[in-house]
């Protein structure tokens, strides 16, 4: 007997075969992402990027050269 972590039961047989067949499909656990969470990864990725393009482009206009 093997043990599944993903649906926490046991099966006979190797974990592909219970993986493509007797698995339950979807979220078996109920896990669920908060509706704030996915606008705040964009925001995050958002304001890196821009912070990125400031440091690129104005980055080196900012050091004074004697």
């Amino acid at each position: 007997m093997e043990h599944c972590g993903i649906c926490n039961n046991d099966f006979e047989g190797t974990l592909v075969a219970h993986l493509s067949s007797a698995h339950p499909k979807g979220n078996p656990s109920g896990t669920k992402v908060e509706w704030w969470v996915i606008p705040l990864l964009i925001s995050v990725v958002a304001l890196a990027g821009l912070i990125s393009y400031l440091i690129i482009s104005v980055g080196p206009k900012l050091t004074s050269v004697d």
